[in-house]
C-alpha cells in the first residue's frame, strides 16, 4: 500500500481548521473532526505554524462574534423569529357550516429587543476596567452605582 505524500493530508487538516474555524468552532470540535483529542491538537499546532495560526485565527473568530452579540444586546437590537401560527379556514352555506380546516404556517416576525442595562454595565467594566471595573483587586471601590429610578408620577 502505497503512503499519501507527505502534507497533503496535512493540507486538508488544515482546510477543516480553517473552514470550521470560519463557523465559529470549538477547539473540542475542531479535534473530533480531525479525529483527535483536544490536547494532540495543542501539541501538533505548537510544531506546525500554519495550524497554529488556523486556530489563533479561530480563537479570534470566536471572539469577535462574541463581542458583536454583547455589543448588540447592550444597545438594542432587531431580530427575526419563526413562529407557528394556526390558520383555521370555515366555508358556510345558507349559514350551514359545510367545511372546516386548520393548518399551521411558520410566519416570520421582525421583534425588537431594548438594550439592556447588566450587558452595558458588564462591557463598559470588561472595556474600561479603571472606570467600571468594581474593584476585582485594584484597590478601587464599586465604579459602576445602581441608581434608583422615580417612582411613577413623582420626579425631583
Amino acid at each position: 500500500m502505497e503512503k499519501a505524500p507527505e502534507g497533503r493530508g496535512q493540507e486538508a487538516d488544515l482546510r477543516a481548521v480553517w473552514g470550521l474555524a470560519s463557523r465559529g468552532a470549538t477547539l473540542g470540535e475542531i479535534a473530533r473532526a480531525l479525529g483527535m483529542g483536544e490536547k494532540a491538537l495543542r501539541s501538533r499546532a505548537r510544531g506546525d505554524a500554519a495550524l497554529a495560526e488556523a486556530l489563533r485565527q479561530n480563537r479570534r473568530t470566536a471572539e469577535g462574534r462574541l463581542f458583536q452579540a454583547a455589543m448588540e444586546q447592550a444597545t438594542g437590537r432587531w431580530v427575526e423569529e419563526e413562529r407557528p401560527m394556526t390558520l383555521k379556514e370555515v366555508e358556510y352555506e345558507g349559514g350551514k357550516k359545510v367545511f372546516e380546516r386548520e393548518r399551521v404556517e411558520l410566519v416570520r416576525q421582525r421583534r425588537y429587543l431594548p438594550p439592556s442595562e447588566k450587558m452595558l454595565t458588564f462591557l463598559l467594566g470588561a472595556l474600561l476596567p479603571d472606570l467600571f471595573g468594581g474593584g476585582g483587586g485594584r484597590g478601587g471601590g464599586e465604579g459602576v452605582h445602581q441608581v434608583p429610578r422615580p417612582k411613577e408620577g413623582k420626579c425631583s
